[in-house]
């Protein structure tokens, strides 16, 4: 393909613009990739960045300016590193959710709990398993959620990348969950949160409309959630008939 240096129109020919009639350039031949231009990939999977500051770059990053860090994403690289953030990012949400769960493990320095509808935690034991049991069961819930968006991606979109990209793009939306350490409200805005990260990726790695993501990840959210309401449903309906 030639480019007209004066109007910019592109043509087969290499000569004259059919157009203005100036110089036509030859654009460069050499094959597109997927992979990220020089300096735009996350500090995350740099082996030139050191650990803390990768993650923590890589955190900042993918909050601050979401389009941005994800263009620069190499979407058909291996996924190990991005699985990797994710579980830091889980252990951490575990973590505070332990911490929080042991500060309110009494109903005599929180006397409104109950009242709130907060149940204090019971047991120091179950807490604790439940936190060396929380990233195994991040990794299943990532596994099921990126299946389930890809899905919903690939029915919205026209220009599709394959699961890799998707599974990358809910990786790196993972890091509000950090949010947390602020207790009740925290873990509810992280997840939001998290969902809006979830859609700007999607557009970026499948080349997708802002609607059409979105509609994606609402699909992928409400999918559970009405498949769970039917079975109970069904569960109740089937009591009352047996009666």
């Amino acid at each position: 393909m030639g480019t007209c240096a004066h109007c910019g129109y592109e043509s087969a020919g290499t000569g004259t613009c059919p157009l203005c009639g100036g110089a036509m350039s030859i654009a460069d031949a050499s094959p597109a990739t997927d992979a990220a231009a020089p300096g735009a990939t996350p500090a995350w999977e740099d082996p030139a960045v050191p650990f803390p500051r990768n993650f923590l770059d890589t955190w900042v990053e993918s909050l601050a300016r979401p389009s941005d860090f994800f263009r620069g994403v190499p979407w058909e690289r291996a996924a190990a590193r991005p699985i990797l953030y994710f579980l830091l990012i889980a252990i951490l949400a575990a973590f505070f959710t332990l911490w929080w769960e042991a500060v309110f493990s009494g109903t005599a320095q929180w006397p409104l709990l109950p009242e709130l509808g907060i149940a204090p935690a019971r047991g120091g034991a179950a807490a604790v398993l439940r936190f060396f049991f929380a990233p195994f069961a991040a990794l299943v819930w990532l596994a099921v959620s990126s299946a389930l968006i890809h899905v919903f991606a690939m029915l919205l979109s026209r220009d599709r990348r394959g699961f890799r990209a998707t599974l990358r793009v809910v990786c790196y939306a993972s890091g509000p969950g950090v949010l947390g350490i602020v207790p009740f409200a925290g873990s509810f805005a992280g997840g939001v949160w998290s969902l809006v990260l979830i859609a700007i990726g999607l557009r970026e790695a499948h080349r997708m409309t802002g609607g059409a993501a979105a509609v994606a990840v609402i699909l992928a959210v409400a999918t559970p959630v009405l498949l769970f309401l039917g079975v109970a449903f069904m569960a109740i309906f089937a009591g009352l008939v047996s009666r």
